[in-house]
């Protein structure tokens, strides 16, 4: 059963094992917050740089930063050498809290969130994204991040992996025993305050979706690709083998008491499956772009999912949930995104 919890503000959202016996080694993010809430984000247009450089330095009680704007107070190594000119996306701090050793971290992620806004980028038109202000803390072991947690939030978030405030685009993890975990977290968190920045207020199923999808993203050579969660596909599948849900449309209205029950592990897996089905065609692409776009031009205002992809979805929900079901239940390997 997956733990809860009652919070007012700051929101949050928590990383936390929730799922079935056959696959609990994946860990998921648990939607903990009231979601009815849109906080406007200060953003900027996104601009180009020619330079951008990773600084490093550490402060008057030995904690080490690393952070893509140099400090005002402090004197700061450039640690990663001069690139090609680039769009710059957001404004991306890492701050780290306690001595953390994960030299891996800064650099890789820089290039992940990259990589998520560049297939955003696509999808919205560079004409709707904004420059986001990215914090992320990361802390050395669990203990001090849930010794965090309880003072920040004045939540017990044992059993979690991270969590993200949007009232200050925080977005909070730690050092796993598993790199790849450590950045999944990140990963997903930092989705999170992409589409906050950029879409304002977001459905459950689409917002959960879309941080599972692009937890999964890597970036090898010049191709960025998105693998698929095996643990998701087989959860979803599962869940409408069972008839739930009976009707897609239920699923697309979910609100946040909706999302929080016992179904909530297999409405992460849905909301990860149908993002991937989506992404995984011209035709799919194209109508989740449309709705992307409907949220980036109307900010912070709720959407009905289920009539706006009426319109977009070319014959409407039914339709869709006709050819996402048949999609789930095809025991064909799944392709992996390559972008």
């Amino acid at each position: 059963m997956p733990k809860t919890a009652t919070l007012s503000l700051p929101l949050l959202f928590a990383v936390q094992a929730l799922l079935p016996a056959p696959v609990l080694a994946q860990t998921t993010t648990v939607e903990i917050s009231p979601g009815n809430i849109c906080f406007v984000q200060q953003t900027t247009a996104v601009t180009q740089t020619s330079a951008p450089r990773i600084y490093r330095w550490t402060d008057d009680k030995g904690q080490v930063h690393f952070s893509d704007r140099a400090p005002s107070t402090a004197n700061a190594a450039v640690v990663e050498p001069q690139m090609r000119a680039q769009d710059d996306y957001f404004d991306l701090t890492i701050e780290n809290r306690g001595n953390v050793q994960a030299p891996f971290f800064q650099t890789q992620l820089t290039g992940l969130t990259n990589g998520i806004y560049r297939i955003l980028s696509n999808m919205l038109g560079k004409e709707r994204l904004r420059q986001v202000d990215l914090h992320v803390l990361l802390f050395p072991d669990a203990n001090s991040y849930y010794r965090y947690g309880q003072e920040a939030v004045g939540m017990d978030l044992r059993n979690t992996e991270g969590f993200y405030t949007p009232h200050n685009n925080q977005a909070v993890t730690y050092v796993l025993a598993d790199r790849g975990q450590t950045l999944e977290a990140a990963k997903h968190e930092s989705t999170h305050v992409i589409a906050a920045g950029i879409l304002g207020s977001v459905p459950f199923w689409l917002n959960e979706g879309l941080a599972e999808y692009f937890a999964e993203l890597e970036v090898q050579a010049q191709f960025t690709q998105v693998r698929v969660n095996e643990d998701w596909l087989w959860l979803a599948r599962t869940s409408i083998e069972e008839g739930y849900p009976a009707n897609l449309k239920d699923f697309l209205a979910l609100d946040a008491s909706g999302w929080r029950t016992d179904r909530q592990a297999h409405h992460y897996a849905l909301g990860w499956a149908l993002v991937y089905f989506m992404m995984g065609t011209e035709q799919g692409r194209s109508s989740l772009g449309q709705l992307l776009q409907i949220m980036a031009d109307n900010y912070c205002e709720p959407l009905d999912a289920n009539a706006k992809l009426d319109l977009v979805w070319p014959g409407g929900v039914n339709v869709l949930q006709q050819d996402f079901y048949a999609w789930l239940r095809d025991p064909a390997q799944k392709r992996l995104h390559v972008y």
